[in-house]
C-alpha cells in the first residue's frame, strides 16, 4: 500500500543465504530496480559487502536492530520493547520466566533476547539455559519449543515468544496440556499481527509500527534518489505494550 500510494512498483524477491541475498539484489538492478528494501537477516549480511556496495543501489533496512553504515535503517528499539514486556510479567509476579528466542542469526532476535535477560538479571531472577529455546519465528518451531519448555520438571509461569507466531503456538501447547491460561501461564508475543487477537486468550504482545516504518524508509529512498545522496539515516519509531487476556 505505501508503495502504491508512492507510485513506487515493488518487485519482491526471496533469498535463502547470504549468497542468495547478493543474486537477488542483483537481479532485481538488471529487472530495473532503482533501490533496495530490505528485513532482517539480509540487511547485515549485505551491509559492509564490497559486492554490496558495487551495486550502487539507494538501500533501506526495516525492523532491523541497529543503525547501518551504508543504509538507512527505520527501526524501534527491540531491546527495550523486549526488556519493557518482561518487566510487564515481573510486575504481574512472574518468576519463572522462559524464552522462545528468535533465531539468532538475525540482530533483532539477538536485541530481544537481550532484553528480556537485561529485566531477569535486574531483578535478580535467574534465567536457566533449559528455559531458553531458539525457534525460527514459525509456528511449528513454536511448537517443539513450548512442548520443551512445558515438558521442564518446574514449568515455568510465563512465556516470552520473540513474534506472535511462537507465542500463539505456545498457547496451543499450553491449552493441549490442560493448563489455565493466564493462570498457570502467561504467554507473550512480539510484532501484534492480526493472529494476536485471532487466538485464545488474545495475546499481550509488542507493537510494532511496520507499516508506518515501511512509508518512512520509503520516503528516504526517494529523497536519496531524487537528491542523489545516500548518507545513511536511522530513524527510531515507537513501539507500545499491548495489554490483551494472554498475561
Amino acid at each position: 500500500v505505501a508503495s502504491a500510494e508512492r507510485g513506487l512498483q515493488l518487485m519482491a524477491r526471496k533469498a535463502a543465504s547470504a549468497g542468495e541475498a547478493l543474486d537477488a539484489a542483483r537481479a532485481l538492478q538488471r529487472s530495473g530496480a532503482d533501490a533496495l528494501l530490505l528485513l532482517p537477516p539480509f540487511d547485515t549480511v549485505l551491509s559492509g559487502s564490497a559486492a554490496f556496495r558495487a551495486l550502487g543501489l539507494a538501500a533501506a533496512s526495516i525492523a532491523t536492530a541497529a543503525p547501518l553504515p551504508d543504509m538507512f535503517t527505520v527501526r524501534i528499539d527491540n531491546r527495550a520493547a523486549s526488556r519493557a514486556m518482561t518487566e510487564r510479567l515481573i510486575a504481574r509476579g512472574r518468576r519463572r520466566i522462559a524464552i522462545i528466542a528468535g533465531p539468532q542469526d538475525h540482530s533483532d532476535s539477538v536485541e530481544r533476547l537481550l532484553g528480556c535477560r537485561e529485566a531477569l538479571e535486574a531483578h535478580g531472577l535467574d534465567l536457566a539455559e533449559d528455559r531458553v529455546i531458539e525457534g525460527r519465528f514459525t509456528f511449528e518451531s513454536g511448537l517443539a519449543a513450548a512442548e520443551r519448555l512445558l515438558a521442564l520438571a518446574e514449568l515455568p509461569d510465563a512465556i516470552v515468544a520473540a513474534n506472535d507466531d511462537m507465542a500463539a503456538a505456545a498457547l496451543w501447547v499450553a491449552h493441549r496440556r490442560g493448563l489455565s491460561l493466564p493462570r498457570d501461564l502467561a504467554v507473550t508475543g512480539f510484532d501484534d499481527t492480526l493472529l494476536a487477537t485471532r487466538v485464545w486468550p488474545p495475546l499481550t504482545t509488542v507493537r510494532q509500527p511496520i507499516d508506518r516504518m515501511t512509508a518512512r524508509a520509503l520516503d528516504l529512498l526517494l529523497d536519496a534518489l531524487r537528491r542523489r545522496t545516500d548518507e545513511p539515516a536511522d530513524v527510531l519509531e515507537d513501539y507500545a505494550l499491548v495489554g490483551r487476556a494472554s498475561d
